[in-house]
């Protein structure tokens, strides 16, 4: 019997090829996009789960006097040890500093090495990463050890066994070799190339906040407790601290608090918690991401059935013949339910090859390496062949128990031409159809729009023919001055200076004290030599800027931005007395600029200081204002003096215009998404709209006919036909409205500045809807409305 249902289901596939396969098409893309996106958000939210008792390991964050959320993740030297040894709950505690990029060399070898993380030795006992080579326990217990991974091993050593070798640290310290990282670590953030033992490279200092602390606690105990110890703990250590500098804190109200994040939640949830590893994730974006895979595949789903349901009408004689031949009811039923089910399992297999097919083009545009295997293909395709099935029985379940119920005189005769109930029942799908295809739309036009409003914004200050070279802190400033002279002696540099930090990186912040001010947060800091203001172009507001011709410029006099100036309420600025809280002396406040953009349009503007330093060591770039007459000349001249400077070292230099777009790649990524997403969304739905009107125009084929006859235009019937989907798809496009003004909210919390929410994207996105209704319905009225009404009479 299943057999024979399955042979009639492949003749009646082959019968009707142009509506099957507009059907299996247009379900297939909603698989589609639904594989490629379980892929994406499993990976998403599979970070750290492959650590053994990932749900006890927690990184500590501080908090100051003024958040009531969010914080700053680095943390003073001596807290991990601090907190292992005094509060019971702990069971191991590691601390974690990082740098950019750091030269490596072996012999003639030399490789620029990003992601380098010093660490101790408990690090590898909270992180029990599979070791390709080398002993996990022992691996950083000595000084200068280091651990590499499998692509650093391969980049010096080739094939053969690293362990035991060494590598120079910035050419100048040995570190022998004592593990290999595989290399693939899963999903993790801490990807890092190289791991070195810390040793004293962090100085153990409680007021410098310069490593990441995590801890592992004991499985009884409690987080919010062990919370509540730190605060406790460390009051006095810091008071003590801070009675050293005369700056007692008055109350524990004063102190900054101690807060503690699970590892689980740090790629996704980590908004608001600044540093250099501070997230690599958004859940507001992943939450849009799964919004947008459910609309496709909603609207899929909406298209296959409601195709389904409208061609079955069409089979009324069919059914009428078979009953009258002894069909019963059962069979009729499960023959409608397999067909049904079949087209929809075909759809999933011919999805299933075409994202195998697709995925690379996927991770090209989400930034991320999936694969079927190392995504468990088996939990993501078992849920969507439960689906599919699902899928097509609802898409059979009209056909199945309506039309097995029709007299069969009738059905022979094609009196049938559709329930009420099922009209009704097809218009809501369309409705529900259109309502998700203008949601999709409205989103693409405000992520397009923000993502522009961010790029044309004004960040402050001139990005453009600006280069930035990373400068060594080792030997190469014992020749500080003959840098800084040959530099300038370049044609074509019209101006240079010296930055700790650039714009478009994460910046310090130290603590400070200001005179006649109670401070509870600090600043960000930017050490800078005194040309820095100009060769960026930010705008002096009051005051003047930092100079050489004042000999009390360094450490003693400060630039500050003009969100520094209302954070702290100083209401003359000039002139007011402050300093680091790790200097002597008070300085003062010599200029005010105004406010500029450091880390981008997604981040709030902080308070910001600037101070110089006549000693180079204290810089890590090299800034140049390149005269637009001949870059590449000029950059030429730049490499070639610094390889007389430093020819063990090359030079590392980017365009700080392309540090800032590098900034938003992760958003024109998701714009490209959306673009996808939606055009495709929209495709089916036209194609869906295409077949429906092409079953709605043949069952109005006689009336068509007989008001031609009457004298009725083309352009009159092309009306006539195209009205009543016009109606159902302006509904959809007031329905979809607020849904869509809440998700868009909920996106643009993301960003610090956001574009605004107006009424001209959701207009337009209605009356897209209505023109691509027009498009589709409109051919199939007017190849109707066109024919001869002869042919149509006679169809009786």
């Amino acid at each position: 019997m299943y057999r024979n249902y399955l042979i009639i289901a492949f003749r009646n596939l082959k019968k009707n090829r142009l509506h099957a396969y507009i059907n299996i098409f247009g379900l297939a893309m909603g698989f589609v996009v639904a594989i490629l996106s379980i892929l994406y958000i499993k990976n998403e939210l599979g970070f750290e789960k492959w650590i053994p008792d990932q749900e006890q390991i927690y990184r500590v964050y501080r908090q100051e006097q003024t958040q009531t959320e969010g914080g700053w993740v680095y943390s003073p030297s001596p807290l991990a040890t601090t907190l292992a040894r005094e509060i019971p709950g702990v069971k191991e505690a590691t601390k974690l500093y990082l740098e950019d990029e750091v030269l490596f060399t072996k012999e003639k070898d030399a490789f620029y090495l990003k992601n380098v993380a010093f660490v101790d030795s408990a690090f590898f006992k909270i992180f029990p990463f599979h070791f390709k080579a080398g002993n996990i326990g022992t691996a950083l217990n000595e000084p200068n050890s280091i651990v590499i991974s499998e692509r650093v091993a391969k980049l010096f050593f080739g094939e053969a066994n690293p362990i035991g070798e060494t590598l120079k640290y910035d050419g100048d310290v040995a570190y022998r070799i004592k593990g290999v990282l595989p290399g693939n670590l899963g999903n993790t953030f801490l990807k890092h190339d190289v791991y070195l033992s810390i040793d004293k490279k962090v100085p153990d200092d409680w007021l410098a906040n310069r490593v990441t602390t995590y801890i592992k606690k004991e499985k009884q105990a409690n987080i919010e407790h062990i919370a509540q110890q730190t605060d406790e703990l460390l009051f006095p250590i810091m008071q003590k601290e801070m009675l050293a500098y005369n700056l007692p804190y008055e109350s524990k109200a004063d102190v900054p608090k101690w807060k503690y994040q699970a590892l689980a939640d740090i790629h996704l949830y980590s908004e608001g918690i600044a540093g250099f590893e501070a997230s690599q994730g958004a859940v507001r974006k992943l939450f849009l991401f799964g919004v947008i895979t459910f609309i496709v595949l909603l609207i899929a789903s909406i298209n296959y059935i409601n195709l389904a349901t409208a061609k079955g009408t069409r089979r009324a004689k069919e059914v009428g013949m078979r009953k009258v031949t002894g069909a019963q009811k059962h069979q009729l039923i499960g023959q409608f339910l397999t067909e049904s089910v079949l087209q929809s399992i075909i759809a999933l297999i011919i999805a299933v090859a075409l994202s195998e097919i697709l995925l690379p083009v996927f991770n090209q545009i989400s930034n991320r390496n999936l694969t079927f295997l190392d995504s468990h293909l088996v939990t993501v395709i078992f849920p969507l062949l439960a689906l599919s099935v699902l899928i097509g029985l609802a898409a059979g379940i009209y056909p199945a128990f309506i039309l097995s119920q029709f007299n069969p005189l009738k059905a022979l005769k094609g009196n049938i031409l559709g329930t009420s109930g099922g009209q009704f029942f097809r218009k809501a799908l369309v409705v529900t159809q259109f309502s998700m295809t203008v949601i999709l739309i409205i989103i693409l036009f405000f992520v397009h729009k923000q993502i522009n409003f961010m790029q044309a914004q004004e960040l402050g200050f001139d990005n453009e023919q600006v280069l930035s070279i990373e400068i060594n802190r080792g030997d190469s400033w014992k020749k500080a001055e003959r840098l800084r002279n040959n530099f300038e002696e370049i044609d074509g540099v019209q101006s240079m200076a010296f930055s700790n930090n650039l714009p478009g990186k994460k910046n310090t912040q130290y603590g400070i004290e200001i005179v006649g001010k109670t401070v509870r947060s600090s600043p960000d800091v930017l050490f800078t030599s005194e040309d820095f203001v100009q060769t960026l172009g930010l705008e002096l507001k009051e005051g003047r800027l930092l100079s050489s011709e004042y000999s009390t410029d360094e450490q003693q006099a400060y630039v500050v931005n003009e969100k520094f100036v209302s954070a702290y309420q100083i209401e003359n600025p000039i002139g007011q007395e402050m300093k680091f809280m790790s200097d002597d002396k008070y300085g003062r406040i010599v200029g005010v600029i105004k406010d500029f953009h450091f880390t981008g349009l997604e981040d709030q503007i902080n308070p910001l200081v600037m101070s110089a330093k006549t000693n180079l060591d204290s810089y890590a770039y090299a800034v140049f204002k390149i005269r637009s007459a001949d870059i590449s000349r000029t950059v030429e001249a730049i490499q070639k003096e610094w390889a007389t400077i430093e020819p063990d070292h090359p030079v590392r230099y980017a365009f700080l215009d392309e540090t800032f777009a590098a900034q938003y790649q992760e958003n024109e990524n998701f714009r490209r998404i959306i673009i996808y997403a939606t055009t495709l969304t929209i495709f089916i739905a036209m194609l869906g709209l295409f077949g429906l009107s092409s079953f709605m125009a043949e069952q109005r084929t006689k009336e068509i006919g007989v008001r031609k006859v009457l004298g009725a235009s083309v352009p009159n019937l092309v009306v006539l036909l195209v009205k009543d989907f016009l109606l159902l798809v302006f509904l959809a496009g007031i329905i979809a409205v607020p849904f869509a003004h809440a998700l868009v909210q909920k996106w643009l919390e993301d960003f610090a500045y956001t574009t605004t929410i107006n009424s001209l994207p959701f207009v337009l996105a209605i009356m897209s809807a209505l023109a691509l209704a027009i498009l589709t319905v409109g051919y199939q009225a007017i190849k109707v409305s066109a024919g001869n009404p002869v042919k149509a009479l006679k169809m009786e």
